[in-house]
């Protein structure tokens, strides 16, 4: 009787210890542990209100992203804005860039149409953000 339960003491010491030592092994497949691994450095705080408007804008996952700007330098004003939203039918987004309101941005799923691109280029310096 003492035979048997000395084997049951030490199987269960078995058991317990073989459960132990398992379970400190982790059983991740090397690709997930890749991943563990690999740190990603966080984004960037945006320096400016341009930075800031810009990282709003990508973050609507837009297909197109275009900033504008007049020619001679000057803010928008309200034609500008009526030119812009004539010219942009498709765009879901069109924010100003900077606190002075000399660039604007204009964030869309759909490609500025050429004759449309045409009339804004004449009156607008364009700048092209999308997918940069």
């Amino acid at each position: 009787m003492v035979k048997r339960s000395l084997f049951f003491i030490i199987l269960s010491l078995s058991v317990i210890c073989l459960n132990i030592v398992s379970g400190c092994k982790r059983s991740v497949d090397p690709s997930a542990e890749e991943a563990l691994t690999t740190q990603s450095s966080p984004e960037p705080t945006p320096r400016d209100e341009f930075e800031r408007n810009l990282r709003y804008i990508r973050q609507a996952h837009f297909q197109y992203i275009w900033l504008f700007s007049r020619k001679d330098g000057a803010p928008l004003d309200k034609a500008d804005g009526e030119v812009l939203s004539t010219n942009t039918p498709g765009a879901v987004d069109r924010i100003k860039a900077d606190e002075e309101g000399r660039r604007f941005l204009v964030g869309s799923n759909y490609d500025i149409e050429p004759e449309n691109m045409a009339a804004l280029r004449k009156r607008f310096n364009v700048e092209n953000y999308s997918g940069k």
